[in-house]
């Protein structure tokens, strides 16, 4: 189920019917205090909050995430060997247990999506490992890119960002990450933070499971952050989703390609 939304900040409109009328009533001459209270009235409607400039939602159902974007707008990039072997970091397909460097950049024209994006292991030190797995705990599933290599690094926060801010949904798989309250994901805007999905919110993957976690906002994406707690769980990531509005116009124009 989708959570709230959380809006940006408000901006001031004019009402210039209001201000005709203040004009008038002062250029009849009226009285001095009621001259005051007009002009008191007059610049408290300049003051009056139009609408916020921005939303969004968080989702942890795809199905959910899907239906508010429409399949047919839905842009999937599985995190399979073959398609993390066009990060510009990388030489070729990465194999079992290899690790990507702290982070990798995807140019559109490589994915064939509709935007660049990167994927960043904030944590000092961290490292991003394909399809991580040591003797202990079992092997992470196929496809997935852990954060920070197991047992080495446990404060998993990462982020994705969207260099060419092409994006109005964006969602991903979040794997083997016990619910807590103290995590969050939080989307950014180009003109800052649009809402955080508190970690409550977000349902347990832990034991190499995983669950769907996605935004769908008002304006363009460049950035999603998710706060790891500095636990003994070892988060991984999968399969990205993305779209966006077609002539950038949510209210208007549904999500279509590029």
């Amino acid at each position: 189920m989708p959570t709230p939304s959380h809006r940006g900040p408000q901006s001031r409109r004019r009402d210039p019917t209001r201000e005709r009328a203040a004009h008038g009533a002062l250029d009849r001459g009226a009285p001095p205090i009621l001259r005051a209270l007009i002009l008191l009235l007059a610049g408290a409607s300049l003051l009056a909050p139009g609408p916020a400039r921005a939303g969004v939602t968080f989702y942890t159902d795809e199905s959910a995430w899907t239906a508010a974007v429409s399949a047919a707008a839905v842009e999937p990039f599985d995190t399979t060997a073959a398609n993390l072997a066009k990060a510009d970091q990388l030489a070729g397909a990465p194999v079992q247990d290899e690790d990507l460097g702290s982070w990798l950049r995807f140019r559109a024209q490589d994915t064939g999506l509709c935007g660049h994006f990167t994927l960043h292991a904030i944590e000092p030190g961290a490292h991003l490992v394909f399809e991580d797995g040591e003797p202990s705990p079992a092997v992470f599933p196929a496809n997935t890119i852990s954060i920070g290599d197991i047992d080495d690094h446990e404060d998993d926060d990462f982020r994705i960002t969207f260099p060419t801010e092409s994006f109005h949904a964006v969602g991903f798989f979040l794997v083997d990450n016990a619910q807590d309250p103290g995590e969050s994901l939080t989307a950014y805007g180009p003109k800052g933070p649009l809402g955080t999905l508190d970690g409550a919110s977000i349902p347990d993957s832990s034991g190499g499971g995983s669950t769907f976690v996605g935004v769908v906002a008002d304006e363009t994406l460049s950035v999603l952050r998710f706060e790891e707690a500095a636990s003994g769980d070892d988060v991984a990531i999968r399969d990205l989703r993305s779209a966006f509005w077609k002539g950038g116009v949510r209210t208007r124009i549904r999500f279509g390609g590029c």
